[in-house]
Order: structure tokens, then sequence, then C-alpha cells
């Protein structure tokens, strides 16, 4: 299931539209609603939909699926400004002043999670550096 989730969660993806993540669960259902069963479906389902919004959950299947989603946070310096970079490419059409006031909304948000990962294993591996770097970005 895991595997499944990590292989549609961006199967759909545009960067001018606010329902990706819906549009990719329903790609999985409309390829796996023969092969596997419905309770299956549905879950993989929620838990690509899940990633729009990384709200706190006890299923620890998918805490691991959202740490691993924010796991870019906790980059090098390097590869997390390289990131940060293509994320600006990819918001290009948006006016330079918008995008800087929403992208900090959106470090801000994440910054400010206590936690930010819900896992143990990436709460003390990961957590002090993607602290670090998204303060980095608020505070430049």
């Amino acid at each position: 299931m895991i595997h499944l989730q990590s292989r549609f969660h961006d199967a759909v993806y545009d960067p001018q539209a606010k329902d990706n993540e819906l549009k990719s669960a329903e790609l999985l259902e409309q390829y796996l609603v023969q092969d596997l069963p419905v309770d299956i479906v549905g879950k993989i389902k929620r838990w690509i939909v899940a990633t729009q919004k990384h709200a706190s959950t006890d299923e620890l299947d998918l805490q691991f699926l959202l740490d691993i989603d924010l796991a870019i946070l906790a980059a090098s310096p390097e590869r997390f400004a390289e990131y940060e970079e293509q994320i600006q490419q990819e918001y290009a059409w948006v006016d330079p002043d918008v995008y800087s006031i929403k992208r900090k909304e959106v470090l801000a948000h994440f910054y400010q999670a206590e936690p930010l990962y819900q896992t143990e294993y990436f709460q003390k591996n990961f957590e002090q550096r993607a602290k670090g770097s998204l303060k980095n970005l608020l505070y430049l």
C-alpha cells in the first residue's frame, strides 16, 4: 500500500490547481479498483489526499508517509536551496510579491508546527535541521 501511495501521490500535478491530491487519488482508483479490495483502495486514496494538509494522525503508516513527504525540509543546505529554486520556478506564473508572501506563509506554517514531523524517528533525526532551514528562509 505504501508503494502505491508513493507512486500515485503526485501522479497529477499542476501548480495552478488546488486539487492535485484528489485527482491523483481518483486516478489511483481508476487504475486499481478492479484489482484491489475497495477498503484498500479507499485507504490509499485517503493517504494520498492527506499529503495536502499534513494533519496529525494516529495511523503510524500515514505518519511515516507524511514525514517522508516533508523530508526535503531537512535536506542539506545546498539541496534545500535547490528545492526552493525549483518551487519558485513551478510558481513562476504567480506575481513575485504574491509568491513571496504566500511561500512565507507555507514555510511559517511548517516552522510553527510542534512537532513538524509526526514520527519519533523523524523528530529525532530531522526535526532540528528542518526547523533550522525553515528559520533561515523565513528570517533572511
